[in-house]
């Protein structure tokens, strides 16, 4: 088997397994959401039976990806990673560019792999999703990897948090998560973060009251609408959310509610970890009378820095015609102009008239592009797209038409899936 060896400055990536540092390796891989718990014995025989690659500073090894081949016909990549602090310097890109180009890899059929929310980064390598998912089965078992294997019915400790999943109402940062059944013994909602406002604008849906962490919009019709984005701690909520809408419109995205009801507690924990990074993803929480009743996504286009992404989108039937779907839409317009994008965009079903119609409302227009829906073929989802306006808009006297005004709020289906649920 050929030995590649590429240096840039201080940094080396080898395939000489020589070089592997395996207590680093099985250091990391056992704290990452895809092997959590994983044994030194269990690495130590994946690395002896795969093509590895080793990313190093100087001596020390920072980085790792891990090929399954048959070196003819087909691959699978896994193990990916960059130590944090060395992240954001290109590293990964590198890394990857180098895996592609070993030998037994460059001309292979069918190379795959599998992530929960760094698609647009494998995109830039020509990764894509599969063309026929229908053909593919799998057997998995997630806990294999570990002696002690999660339970959705085991608390898990989060700082000095304990977080209840089963049933997990989901309170604001820093308060401690209770269930359903408590709340009803307490009669209760749950509490409210401190609010202080700065700001009360005329707004056609009621006055708009912003505060550093999130946006009110209150109307005698409808109550209060609050949009802010997702805390580090609400890992629990992100998963009530996300089977909610699984449930409710099944054939709308592009994870299915098996998945996610499958998916480990310590998945959605670092998954809301991972989606609160200044940097990157953000997702917007709609809370209608104190309760969280909706979420979006915003994402910046992996291919154009001018562009955000819109995605993932879901109000609780229950909570529906009261404005939450067009507050979550203005708290990503303001993300995105704060991140200086210029347009929006998303994806929507072709048969979604209702999702349409909120869209449309809200200023998108169909740009022409269309694709198929991954899960069934045979739909189509369609593109649409606004412009971000640099500076706030003018506030607009009224909503609109008739149709317009029952679009706002009645929203079952979703934009874009940029899903880390795959989210």
């Amino acid at each position: 088997m050929p030995l590649i060896e590429v240096t840039r400055e201080r940094f080396s990536i080898s395939s000489d397994p020589a070089r592997l540092d395996v207590d680093a390796i099985h250091a990391f891989l056992s704290r990452s959401y895809w092997a959590k718990g994983i044994s030194r014995e269990l690495v130590e025989r994946a690395l002896a039976n795969s093509i590895c690659f080793g990313l190093y500073e100087d001596t020390r090894q920072v980085g790792f990806a891990r090929v399954v081949t048959d070196r003819a016909t087909f691959a699978y990549l896994c193990d990916v990673f960059v130590v944090e602090e060395l992240r954001r310097q290109g590293l990964g890109s590198w890394l990857l560019d180098v895996v592609r180009s070993h030998p037994d890899l460059a001309s292979l059929r069918r190379f795959l792999l599998a992530t929960r929310d760094n698609h647009a980064f494998y995109r830039r390598f020509e990764f894509e999703s599969l063309k026929f998912p229908e053909r593919f089965l799998e057997i998995h078992r997630p806990d294999a990897v570990s002696d002690t294997p999660s339970s959705t019915d085991a608390p898990r400790a989060h700082g000095s948090t304990e977080v209840r999943f089963l049933e997990a109402t989901l309170a604001p940062p820093s308060t401690a998560y209770i269930t359903t059944a408590d709340l009803r013994a307490q009669n209760a909602h749950p509490s409210d973060v401190p609010f202080e406002p700065k700001e009360v604008p005329s707004w056609p849906m009621g006055p708009m009251i912003q505060s550093p962490t999130s946006t009110r919009f209150v109307n005698e019709h409808v109550g209060v609408v609050r949009v802010r984005p997702l805390a580090e701690s609400e890992g629990p909520l992100l998963r009530e959310l996300r089977v909610g809408a699984l449930r409710d419109s099944p054939h709308t995205f592009g994870e299915q509610l098996e998945d996610a009801l499958n998916r480990p507690q310590h998945e959605w924990v670092d998954q809301a970890r991972a989606l609160t990074d200044p940097a990157g993803p953000r997702v917007f929480i709609a809370e209608v009378d104190e309760w969280p009743a909706g979420l979006v996504l915003a994402v910046d286009d992996p291919f154009d820095s001018e562009i955000c992404r819109v995605g993932g989108m879901w109000v609780d039937p229950t909570k529906r015609r009261r404005r939450a779907g067009v507050c979550m839409l203005e708290a990503v317009r303001a993300w995105a102009r704060e991140r200086d994008k210029h347009r929006m965009r998303l994806w929507v079903h072709e048969d979604s008239p209702s999702a349409r119609a909120l869209y449309e409302a809200f200023g998108f227009k169909y740009t022409g592009a269309r694709k198929r829906f991954p899960r069934e073929p045979n739909r189509e989802l369609l593109e649409m797209d606004r412009r971000v306006e640099m500076s706030p808009p003018p506030i607009p006297t009224e909503v609109g038409e008739e149709k317009t005004e029952e679009a706002l709020d009645s929203l079952p289906s979703s934009a874009l899936e940029v899903d880390s649920s795959g989210s």
